[in-house]
This record gives structure tokens, sequence and C-alpha cells, in this order.
């Protein structure tokens, strides 16, 4: 298990010709990975992919998959430099959304420059990736981590502030990502306060409160998929900047157990379907008659250049069988190709499609 950058880097340079080529030990400075004063985790989601051989043999296949298919050593080294130091959670996801559609055998390209005339965004971006299987369809990847990956995050947060006492969060599992955001933002200072008064704090069907220390503690919540997709209906809409004006354009979520996505990997009971179908119809659905700007366009316009959400699952272990989702738009301006579609569904193993199709109205 490696514990510094450094470490990580040599053990991926041990498995790959191509990251070894990239030599960035002697370009990007080492970083800890482990505090072994306080035997914290100063970077958990990278020190627990490095430690992982199912995960570094993956990232490593991947990355030669990427330089095989003519990408740039800068634009690997972007990714590398990424992935083992400042943005390990978002990076990973990135490499997985590219891993899949390389062992599936699918033609795409990364990193596509768009300007103000064809994405949503008044500056123009990058985006992650265009596929090329019958006309373009551009994507981006995002990771799926919602409430799970925020709430482990304000855990830790808040043991540091409070390290005699042991801090629960129960309530609901549901409540939106702006409320965790919000608690690990503006919100967090009145947070402490008031733990620090009363030793309990409720927000938006959270509580959190602080508990005497013992060997084993339990903690409960509640869990409805139709909940969590309710609470989240605009979730896609905070990278709307990315939507395509003229071509075809998909979201990919990337969900992890590691990450934030224990709930969605799990699927108990068909919870995870539940959920990313109740999300996906309500965002394709919810808005169409939605004025609020957004990128200068109304919601309503933005949700029909949504062409589709793909939910994937980056868990690594060779023997693991996935099940990865696609949802089509039935109210897009610019649909997927059915040719595509096909080729998505044939290439990628356990891959469930679903158009709502007799499911509009």
């Amino acid at each position: 298990m490696a514990s510094t950058r450094y470490g990580w880097l040599q053990d991926l340079e041990a498995l790959s010709p191509t990251v070894a080529a990239l030599n960035l030990t002697a370009q990007v400075s080492d970083e800890p990975y482990w505090d072994t004063v306080t035997n914290l985790a100063i970077n958990a989601d990278a020190f627990n992919l490095s430690g992982c051989p199912h995960h570094n043999g993956a990232i490593a296949r991947w990355l030669g998959g990427l330089a095989a298919n003519g990408v740039t050593q800068s634009q690997l080294s972007r990714l590398l430099v990424d992935l083992t130091s400042r943005n390990t959670y978002g990076t990973f996801s990135e490499l997985s959304g590219y891993g899949l559609l390389l062992d599936a055998h699918l033609p795409f390209q990364i990193q596509v420059p768009m300007g103000k005339a064809g994405i949503l965004n008044p500056n123009g971006a990058d985006l992650d990736g265009r596929l090329t299987i019958s006309g373009d369809v551009l994507f981006d990847i995002k990771a799926f981590g919602l409430h799970e990956h925020l709430s482990n995050r304000l855990h830790e947060r808040l043991s540091g502030e409070f390290s005699s006492q042991f801090v629960a969060i129960e309530g609901s599992a549901d409540v939106a990502v702006s409320v965790m955001t919000d608690l690990l933002g503006r919100g967090y200072s009145s947070l402490v306060s008031e733990l620090r008064a009363k030793g309990l704090a409720r927000r938006d069907g959270l509580d959190v409160s602080l508990r005497p220390t013992r060997q084993v503690q339990v903690t409960s919540g509640t869990l409805d998929p139709y909940a969590l997709a309710k609470n989240h209906a605009e979730y896609a809409f905070g990278f709307a900047k990315q939507f395509a004006r003229r071509k075809p354009f998909m979201l990919i979520f990337v969900i992890h157990p590691w990450l934030g996505g224990l709930r969605l990997h799990t699927d108990f009971p068909a919870d995870a379907h539940t959920f990313m179908r109740s999300f996906a119809r309500r965002t394709f659905m919810q808005f169409l008659r939605d004025k609020a700007k957004i990128f200068g366009v109304s919601r309503a316009i933005a949700s029909r250049l949504l062409s589709g959400i793909m939910f994937i699952n980056a868990w690594q272990p060779t023997d693991a069988k996935h099940t990865h989702r696609l949802f089509l738009n039935p109210y897009a301006k610019h649909p997927i190709p059915g040719l595509t579609v096909r080729h998505l569904e044939v290439g990628i193993p356990g891959l469930r499609k679903d158009d709502f199709q007799n499911d509009v109205y």
C-alpha cells in the first residue's frame, strides 16, 4: 500500500511502460497520504486506491489504452498529476469512464475543445470526450458520491474538531447535495458552535450529535430512493454549462463503493436502480415547462439538451459483475443515434438501457 504520491507513481510505473515513460517523480513534489502521528488519512481516496492491485492494474491498463489511442503525453501527465494529488476522486472517475469505453473497444476522443457556440458555457470549455461511433456524441464524466461522500467528509472534519467524542451523523440519508455542501462550507462554523453549545444540531432532516466514546457505536438513518431522486432533481443542471447546443450530449456518472457510492454499488433491495431511473426521469421530464434561466436558456431547453445519462460502476476486482445503466431522454433535441446506443449495449457487459418507452407523459 502506497502511503505517498511517489510510492503510488512508482507502483504504477512498475505496471505500465506508459506511466514509466512520463517520469513524473522527477517533475512533481511528493505528498503523504497518511499522517503517521495522528494515524489519520491526509488523502483517503489516494491511500485506498493506491493500495489495491486490482485498481492499480486497471489504471495502468487504461493509461496504456489511452496512449495507444493517440492521447498525448501531456494529457496523460495531467491525468496522473491530478489522480495522485489534488483531485483523486474526480480524476479516477474520469479514467473509469474512459476505461469502460476502452475495454468495450468503442472509438472515442478525449478533451474535446468546445467554443461558446457549441456548449452553454459562455466562455467555452473542454469536454471530457466524444464518441465517434455513428456521428458525434459528446460526453462529460462526473463522480457521483452525492450525500454519502460528503457525509464522510463532514464526519472526518467534525471528528477532528471533537477528537475526544464520537460524532454521529444520522437522520435522512437522502438530503440534497446542496445541504451537505453548505454544511462543509458557509454553514460549518455555525454547526460547530451549535454542537459545542448543545451537543446536537439538526439540518434539513440530518441529525448531528456528540456522544461519549465507546468501543462500539451504532448510528441509524432512513433511506428512500424516491426521496433521494426528488431531493436531487436539479443535480444534473449543476453541469449544464457543458451541455452541447447542436450535438447529442451525455453525462456519465461514476459510482464506486470507496468514493461515496457504497449504497448505489450494493443496490439492496434494488435501491440503486429505483433511484437512478427516478433521477433520470425527473431530470428529463420534470422541468419541461420551467422558464428559470440557466446559462442563457430556460431550464426547459437545457433539459432537452441532455440526450442521456449513463451510470457506471467503477469497482475493479476482476471477478466483479456490474450492472451499468443508460437512460435516454425521450424529449432530447439531439437524440443519441440508434447505432451508437446499440454499440454501447453490445460492447459494455451488463449495460441496461431504458428509453422510457410507454412511460412518457
